[in-house]
């Protein structure tokens, strides 16, 4: 059955990358390595989506060529990780990343390795976070390379670290977070024991900047599956660990859900209110935001400014509620929803 699955994403990808305004420039770009007998793949997120149907926001290319031979082909590329070969390539108004197959040494810090070498395709996969992250298309022979399960994991709906989950999580304790990002987003179950390993290592994350967790969380443009997000146990305790408590979580959902229709905030917008409210929705909580998640200054003013309407809002002054109806600048009537 699964050999019959494999066969039918690679179908599916050759016809759908075809039809993708970024094909010519990939194409392009594979045909300057091809001609130097070198590997050009497509490698994880962009494969994953390409099978899921959904339209890749970047393409990530792996190759076995030499770092003399990359700036032949494409003197533009810009080298913008010596340590771990990654080039950016503009093409066609598009910025492609060409990397190097590799392979990494033990990591000493929860996010960089101590050393990279050039390696094999099969041990670049293993180096990944998750199976259905780990997947290739080889542009030479139109086929999908899969050393690690991944193709299997996207058929069964499972989020799976590649290899031990520990030590997966010990590369980049970020890939906690991003772990159940994935498994909410995509709607996919997370695989037991990876997700006790997460949970073991949840308060690791005090390690990793404020800006990299806000990053994660603003992934998650879809409210429905957020807020599922929000009350799992594994992220209510990583916010724990890093002193952004989340209280009364069920029931403030339940009142969250009302928000959906709310016209005028962005995503972000909606996505910062909401970790306020599940806070409580208090000045001192909006500084601890910021001191933590390093939301800009613009954003801390906004939440500041929102907390002291919803304040004037219990109150129930009739002159506050007509302010807001005229009040264009911002939608804060998505106060009163809460």
């Amino acid at each position: 059955m699964l050999q019959n699955q494999i066969s039918n994403f690679s179908e599916k990808i050759k016809n759908d990358l075809k039809k993708m305004n970024q094909w010519p420039a990939l194409r392009e770009i594979f045909e300057g390595l091809d001609k130097k007998n070198r590997l050009c793949w497509i490698s994880g997120g962009a494969v994953r989506d390409l099978i899921l149907s959904r339209t890749p926001l970047d393409f990530d290319l792996t190759t076995d060529a030499t770092e003399g031979e990359i700036l032949e082909l494409f003197p533009q590329a810009i080298l913008v990780g010596q340590a771990f070969g990654v080039y950016k390539i503009p093409k066609a108004g598009e910025i492609f990343d060409l990397t190097v197959f590799r392979e990494e040494d033990e990591y000493i810090d929860g996010r960089r390795p101590v050393s990279i070498r050039r390696s094999t395709p099969e041990k670049d996969a293993h180096r990944r976070d998750f199976t259905i992250n780990g997947l290739y298309w080889d542009m030479k022979n139109e086929v999908l390379v899969d050393y690690v399960g991944g193709l299997q994991d996207l058929a069964n709906q499972i989020i799976r670290c590649v290899g031990e989950p520990s030590k997966r999580f010990d590369e980049d304790y970020l890939r906690i977070l991003r772990m159940i990002r994935f498994g909410y987003s995509l709607d996919f179950h997370i695989d037991e024991k990876s997700y006790e390993a997460g949970l073991l290592r949840a308060n690791l994350l005090i390690r990793i900047s404020g800006e990299r967790i806000l990053a994660e969380i603003l992934k998650l443009s879809v409210q429905q599956s957020r807020l599922k997000f929000y009350a799992d146990p594994l992220f209510l305790s990583i916010m724990k660990h890093n002193d952004l408590s989340l209280v009364d979580v069920s029931s403030k959902i339940n009142l969250m859900k009302q928000t959906v229709s709310v016209e005028g905030l962005t995503e972000n917008d909606r996505i910062l209110i909401e970790l306020l409210f599940l806070r409580d929705f208090q000045i001192v909580h909006v500084q601890q935001l910021q001191a933590r998640l390093k939301i800009s200054h613009d954003a801390k003013k906004w939440l500041i400014k929102c907390v002291e309407i919803n304040e004037l809002i219990q109150k129930k002054s009739d002159f506050v509620q007509f302010c807001l109806l005229i009040d264009k600048s911002k939608n804060y009537l998505v106060l009163v929803h809460y």
